[in-house]
Formats: structure tokens, sequence, C-alpha cells
């Protein structure tokens, strides 16, 4: 495989693929069209399941996606959902660089469900988490921006509207619940819809989550196909709009 892949430091799981043309890359993604995933020569560090932030890089050209770690019995592989192989199989047909052009400027798919201009501040203090996040919501055509605690956060906020906050309850300083109440406190964004993604499970961490005024709570890990339908449906509802059916679907 013409490739050369090296997975990040252990706080930022991403890995990088290096090809020398477009032409050798479609033929890596050509080779794998039935079951939508490619090698993964670095195991180390990595597990079944896990979420990878993907980078195919030629020359200065790149772009990137949100990879799953998949064990297929005879090794690690990295699967992608459809919506993301068809996005790398355009830039490797040179049809398009999507990650390198300006937000609201890229290559968007007539079957993505994003209303025109739709915006989304994910926080997280995991770079891992932002990365991916934001790959899968910007695919779908959402313009997104990332902060990594709550004070972060606010100062975007104060900045410009957004459609959709994606916040982790546990952060530095001023937990992600307490920002969603401040949210809720201030008139200027009360009906802004929040979408909690945490690793805790209970009962009583929805509550809490609910309790505090989020509008949606998703479990880490997550399937791509539900982060996308959660967080297109709370856009919509936001605007006013009916939910697509192909979104449903993602």
């Amino acid at each position: 495989m013409p490739l050369d892949s090296t997975l990040g430091s252990a706080g930022v799981q991403g890995i990088a693929y290096r090809f020398d043309s477009l032409h050798d890359l479609a033929l890596v993604l050509e080779s794998s069209a039935d079951d939508q995933d490619i090698e993964l020569p670095c195991r180390e560090g990595v597990r079944d399941g896990e979420w990878l932030l993907v980078t195919f890089a030629i020359g200065d050209d790149a772009t990137s996606v949100a990879g799953r770690v998949c064990d297929r019995g005879s090794g690690l592989r990295l699967a992608f959902e459809e919506r993301d192989w068809q996005r790398l199989l355009r830039f490797a047909r040179g049809e398009g660089t999507p990650s390198l052009l300006p937000p609201g400027q890229a290559h968007v798919p007539e079957a993505v469900c994003a209303p025109p201009g739709a915006t989304a501040l994910v926080v997280d203090p995991d770079p891992t988490v932002l990365c991916v996040v934001r790959a899968l919501l910007e695919a779908c055509g959402v313009i997104t921006r990332t902060a990594e605690d709550a004070d972060e956060a606010l100062a975007c906020i104060d900045r410009e509207p957004f459609d959709l906050v994606v916040v982790e309850p546990v952060l530095s300083g001023t937990s992600g619940l307490e920002l969603c109440k401040k949210l809720r406190a201030d008139e200027r964004f009360a009906t802004t819809p929040v979408l909690v993604l945490s690793s805790q499970t209970t009962a009583s961490d929805l509550h809490d989550a609910l309790s505090a005024g989020a509008d949606d709570f998703l479990v880490k890990p997550f399937r791509a196909p539900e982060l996308r339908a959660r967080a297109l449906g709370l856009i919509h509802r936001a605007r006013g709009l009916a939910m697509p059916a192909s979104c449903r679907r993602c």
C-alpha cells in the first residue's frame, strides 16, 4: 500500500496517510470499495470501535474525515460512513478538497440535510473528540467551531450566534452543565439547542443534563449516524424547519 501512516500522541488520536498522487489514493479506495475500509498499519494504542481523525495528504493538499477502528478478524482496519467514503472518493478523483476550502464554500452534496448557513459550537477538553465531531458535522454542511473549556465557549458565543452547542459535561473550571445553565439564564441564548455528549451513562447523569437545560443527551462512544441525526434534528427544530426524511437515515 503506497502510504506512510503515523498515529498522533496519546492525547490526540489521529492518523495521517500520505500518498504520492491522487491516483495512488484512488487505487487504495477502489480496492476496498465493498467494505469501505482501509488497512490500519499502526495498531498500537488503538482499539476496536474507537474513532480516529483520519487525514489523507497528497503534497500540500489534504482532507480529513472520521474513521472507526474495526477488527475484521484478520487485523484492524479503518471503516468509514457512506457519506465520508464518498467525500474521499471525490477528493481522490480531483473533484475538490473540502477540508481546505473556507467555511461555507466547501462542496456539500445535495443529500446533506443541514439548512444553509447552519452553525455549531463543539465544547470538549479532548482534541480528538473536537476533531471527530467537527469532521462529522462539517460533512453534513454544518459550519463548526470548537472550544476546549466553558470560558472559551462563552467568548465564542458572545461573538457569534450558533444553531447548536455540543458540550461535554466534564470541563476544566466551569463544567459543561454549568455552561448550559448560563446559556439558559441569558435571554439571548435561552433557546439555543444544547446536545450533551457524555461518557457518563447513568440515569442520574441524564437527569442532571436535562435539568441543566440540555435538549438532548448522547453517550460516548457514539455512532456517527446517530450524532448527525441528533444534531441536525436540533438545528432544524430551532429553525422551525421540518426534518428531511433523508436525515433520519443518516
